[in-house]
């Protein structure tokens, strides 16, 4: 063999698979990332309350950029309209312009564990949406479970966003649990209007400083209306607003917890848990806790979460 061919090819072969090695983190960190890839909206599926649902269609994709995800969305709204916006998730807790999309227009990012990012969106500064995303434990499923809040820091409803990944066959997957066959004559049921319920001067005062980017009030004022230990018609938002202050100072474990422990708050512990409280100034009004839109996967293993339920 020629020497100078020779060492031309050893040449180019250690080019090609130093180029190889220089991709392999990249293709690795691709494969492995469980949101990493295209997922498509499935509108029968989500559901927004107050209705209806803004979407029409929505296709995510997420692209490994170093550490960070490069987040592109395109669909069409409801009334036809096309959506194009584009993000760069980055989970250091900060606010990232989240650039074509009507709602907001920028989002901070926590991501608490490979499947579960905890994000807020703020348009103009002022917050107006916050929620997690869940990709599911067989990675064929991407769930946004998300609260609105109006310009007054009220929530005002909520909605659940259901993806399935590209090439993924929906028939294939098991029907929702809380799915219910229709029968032949469905009775027409108006869906009922989210409202929040009344707050204390503490739970005030914690909304107040989570405003304001105090995270240490807010957690010191949820936290002390928490312990207190009284029956509150908004307990379950107080875990997750003081569970947003951990997120945005870093501390995850201890928004796991939180967010954990709002999964407890489920039908089948209406009575234990006093989801159903009667107020005592007006004995013949109730204020009924709605179910926590927060996906159950947070953190706790199932045999920590059946033992208190």
């Amino acid at each position: 063999m020629n020497f100078t061919r020779s060492a031309f090819a050893r040449h180019a072969a250690i080019a090609i698979l130093a180029a190889f090695a220089a991709a392999l983190p990249q293709i690795v960190i691709a494969q492995s990332d469980p949101i990493v890839g295209i997922w498509h909206l499935v509108p029968e599926r989500s559901r927004a309350t107050p209705g209806p649902l803004p979407y029409k269609s929505i296709t995510l994709n997420f692209a490994a950029a170093g550490k960070d995800l490069k987040h592109d969305v395109e669909g069409a709204y409801a009334d036809g309209r096309p959506l194009m916006a584009t993000t760069t998730i980055v989970s250091d807790g900060k606010y990232h312009p989240f650039t074509g999309m009507t709602e907001f227009d920028t989002s901070s990012f926590n991501r608490i564990n490979p499947n579960t990012i905890v994000y807020i969106r703020a348009r103009r500064g002022t917050t107006v949406i916050t929620g997690t995303s869940t990709v599911s434990a067989n990675g064929k499923t991407l769930t946004f479970s998300e609260q609105m809040i109006d310009t007054k820091g009220q929530r005002v409803g909520t909605r659940v966003l259901f993806f399935i990944k590209d090439g993924v066959d929906l028939a294939s997957l098991a029907p929702p649990p809380a799915a219910v066959v229709a029968s032949a004559a469905p009775a027409v049921v108006a869906a009922p209007v989210f409202a929040p319920p009344s707050s204390t001067p503490d739970e005030d005062a914690g909304d107040a400083a989570l405003e304001k980017g105090d995270n240490d009030a807010a957690i010191a004022a949820f936290t002390k209306v928490i312990e207190a230990g009284k029956p509150s018609p908004r307990l379950y938002f107080d875990y997750i607003s003081r569970g947003l202050a951990y997120t945005k100072k870093g501390q995850n474990a201890q928004a796991l917890k939180d967010f954990d422990e709002v999964c407890v708050f489920r039908r089948s512990s209406i009575k234990p848990r006093s989801r159903i409280l009667r107020h005592s100034s007006t004995p013949t009004r109730t204020a009924a806790i709605p179910t926590a839109p927060w996906p159950c996967v947070c953190g706790a293993s199932p045999s920590t979460r059946s033992s208190r339920t």
